[in-house]
């Protein structure tokens, strides 16, 4: 996104922004952790790199407004800082289906469990990187039809396909075929960071 861009908009919507990109930082350092930072596959540095870039930018045009409030790492920092950082920043939070004697809760469970839970950790997953998927074209729309962005027609076909596979996934149906109509309806224009972004979710 061009810095003239996040000039243009609110800086509500900035909050807004730079909270989505810093949740997506904190599933991406979820994942490198698997790695180890000496490890992480160089798709998953870009997209941090990338992310990281974009909340650098957001806090210039905050900081131009008087508004000096933020606490993501420098610019320079290492990998294993950043990851460090937004691994703490992130919620404890278990989506999935959840066992508890003998019934199934579902959602997000969140604060202190005490017991056996039992998480499939594999739905679990995916529920988050779709529902992150869902927010952030829910904040990207409004923004993309006002700058008439050209991919705004594409992230408006993709917000309805992500919305039925969100629904398809609460009814225990498969949602794999409606992800993929989302990816296709975005994939030409994948050299945009934020649909680049929204790509690496919809999985």
């Amino acid at each position: 996104m061009q810095l003239s861009m996040l000039e243009q908009m609110s800086t509500q919507n900035l909050y807004d922004l730079r909270e989505q990109h810093r949740k997506n930082l904190s599933m991406l350092a979820q994942q490198a952790g698997q790695w180890g930072a000496g490890s992480v596959p160089a798709e998953t540095q870009a997209q941090i790199s990338q992310t990281q870039a974009m909340i650098e930018q957001i806090n210039l045009v905050l900081g131009q407004r008087g508004h000096n409030h933020q606490n993501d790492p420098a610019r320079g920092a290492s990998l294993q800082a950043v990851l460090e950082h937004y691994r703490q920043q992130a919620p404890v939070q278990n989506t999935g289906t959840v066992n508890l004697n003998n019934s199934s809760v579902y959602g997000v469970v969140a604060g202190v469990n005490t017991g056996t839970i039992t998480v499939d950790q594999h739905s679990g997953q995916a529920a988050s990187s779709l529902q992150q998927a869902a927010d952030m074209i829910q904040h990207l729309l409004p923004m993309a039809r006002s700058q008439r962005s050209p991919f705004r027609h594409a992230l408006s076909d993709a917000e309805v396909a992500v919305s039925d596979a969100l629904n398809a996934q609460r009814n225990g149906d498969d949602q794999q075929r409606l992800i993929q109509q989302a990816r296709a309806d975005l994939q030409e224009f994948a050299q945009y960071p934020e649909i680049h972004q929204l790509l690496s979710l919809l999985r």
